[in-house]
């Protein structure tokens, strides 16, 4: 297994600060979803709801 240096050093700084914007991004939509999960409260069970 490889530490972030050993790979990061095989990047240039721009395909480093694109490979972080895509991370960026993809935590954000993580995060967004969570959001909407517990604004809808779909954490309770429906089945138990008369």
């Amino acid at each position: 297994m490889k530490s972030f240096a050993e790979v990061g050093k095989e990047k240039s700084t721009d395909e480093l600060i694109e490979i972080k914007n895509k991370v960026v991004k993809y935590l954000r939509q993580i995060l967004k979803n969570i959001e909407i999960y517990i604004n809808n409260r779909e954490y309770l069970d429906s089945t138990n709801i008369p």
